[in-house]
């Protein structure tokens, strides 16, 4: 670690922490662009039925984890993970150029499996380098405060992505919107690999095997895969619901979830704050039963507000 250069408040607002910071924001941007308008572009734009919108999105979900696993052993032997970035924001850059050609629906399913798959399960290489970058650069307790920005950077960028591409859409339609935010992607895959800074990879230190299985961290994951689950297909739906039985403009969906990944970020800040004060049990059964009432308050709305 760089300690000369980590020793002052100025080592997190460098070039290249800015530069890196600046990359998670625009790469969560583009997906914020993209992802909620994506169900849209399945059911209006390809004609297809409610099957086939799930089918898609299961498809792409599933692509993506394998993607995800084979990546992340993959660059944990690279010395630089800007190649994987770079390739995966050029990946959604050609899939959603070929959104914007397609009107097939088993085509776009294939574009989404191998290509926009593939660049959804890189977001997690922007991560793994920001990390790589503040181990290597910075003092341990400035490292923990430069990977908590570069994830509210990324959570800020839903604040205003959603909104934007609903407007996006609704001005310039699904091909031209999906066209140019292929454009963006590829501009950002190249700032990704000319500016964003060289990292050393440092493998993590050895962790020791669990002994005995843990029946209580079985039934978090399946808890957790639930809440996520519920959680993607309320984004996926939102836009159709408020359209299709709600009769309000799908321009509002957009509003919406980037409302709530406003009020998103304090929470976050609160949670943190309060899970270093409170047992962590406790307030994610808070979370969970947060969950429960926004779904059954979409369920019995009958009006926007």
């Amino acid at each position: 670690m760089n300690s000369s250069a980590s020793s002052t408040p100025s080592s997190l607002l460098r070039p290249a922490s800015l530069v890196t910071n600046l990359n998670s924001f625009l790469i969560a941007f583009i997906f914020a662009l993209t992802m909620p308008t994506l169900s849209v572009y399945v059911a209006k734009h390809l004609n297809s039925s409610p099957f086939e919108v799930g089918i898609f999105f299961v498809a792409v979900s599933l692509a993506s984890v394998v993607y995800a696993q084979l990546l992340g052993h993959y660059s944990d032997k690279l010395h630089d993970r800007r190649r994987l970035i770079a390739m995966g924001m050029l990946a959604g850059g050609l899939a959603c150029v070929l959104f914007s050609r397609l009107d097939d629906y088993l085509l776009a399913l294939l574009t989404g499996v191998t290509l926009y798959s593939f660049a959804f399960a890189s977001i997690a290489q922007i991560f793994a380098h920001a990390r790589d970058y503040a181990n290597e650069n910075l003092a341990s307790n400035r490292a923990v405060i430069f990977n908590s920005i570069i994830r509210a950077s990324a959570a800020f960028a839903w604040v205003s992505g959603p909104p934007v591409g609903y407007l996006m859409l609704d001005a310039l339609g699904f091909t031209q919107h999906y066209f140019y935010t292929g454009i963006a992607f590829a501009a950002v895959g190249a700032g990704a690999w000319l500016c964003l800074p060289r990292t050393r990879n440092i493998p993590p230190s050895h962790v020791p095997p669990i002994e005995n299985k843990n029946t209580m961290l079985v039934l978090a994951i399946v808890a957790f895969s639930l809440l996520y689950g519920c959680n993607y297909s309320y984004m996926i739906a939102l836009p159709l619901y408020l359209n299709e039985h709600l009769n309000i403009d799908i321009a509002y969906a957009g509003w919406i979830m980037g409302t709530a990944a406003a009020l998103e970020i304090p929470v976050m800040i609160l949670g943190g704050w309060l899970g270093s004060r409170f047992a962590l049990l406790p307030l994610m059964r808070i979370g969970a039963a947060a969950a429960l009432a926004l779904y059954a308050g979409v369920w019995v709305a009958d009006a926007l507000w």
